[in-house]
């Protein structure tokens, strides 16, 4: 019954006092635009009269913000070491509005390893030696949003040494002046 109703007024859980005050008994929505991603916010709205009077505020209403927002290309991603077999790879975090919970490596275009999202450093093992490698990363939060890949990293893996000689003889020749 909008008898004698001047306005609402909305409430949000965990602010001081209302959150806006509608105007006229027509206005009936509001859009919060003070959210964070990922967040459950308890809304309950009161009525009032031209002289002031407030109703009780109903029962609460509970909404949740979806996460949409994709975490930061992971920078910096780096070798901190290679060998004939091995890279050792490495990168700064990425950022989100949640948390980042994921890092996916790819190498040469195909997803080598998902990672947990307090990783920042990764072997790879069981190269060719003198092989080209491109990799790069990707990370991702828990509602699924990934962001894109970061720049390829080139890294050639160099190539074996030859074994060392063994056996080497040495001899003096008789009657010469050699060996």
């Amino acid at each position: 019954n909008s008898a004698g109703v001047a306005g609402y007024r909305l409430y949000r859980e965990g602010v001081e006092g209302p959150l806006a005050e509608l105007s006229g008994v027509a206005t009936t929505s509001y859009l919060d635009t003070s959210v964070a991603s990922a967040t459950s916010y308890s809304y309950s709205v009161s009525a009032f009269d031209v002289a002031g009077n407030e109703s009780e505020r109903s029962e609460s209403a509970l909404a949740t913000v979806e996460d949409t927002a994709a975490p930061s290309v992971p920078a910096n991603l780096r070798s901190t070491s290679t060998s004939a077999s091995a890279v050792e790879l490495a990168w700064e975090a990425a950022t989100d509005d949640v948390a980042v919970s994921a890092y996916r490596l790819f190498r040469d275009g195909q997803l080598l390893a998902e990672l947990e999202g307090e990783t920042l450093a990764y072997s790879d093992s069981g190269l060719s030696p003198g092989t080209s490698y491109s990799y790069s990363l990707s990370a991702s939060d828990a509602a699924g949003n990934e962001s894109p890949r970061s720049e390829p990293l080139e890294v050639t893996t160099p190539l074996l040494r030859p074994e060392r000689p063994l056996g080497l003889q040495a001899a003096a020749r008789p009657g010469e002046n050699a060996i």
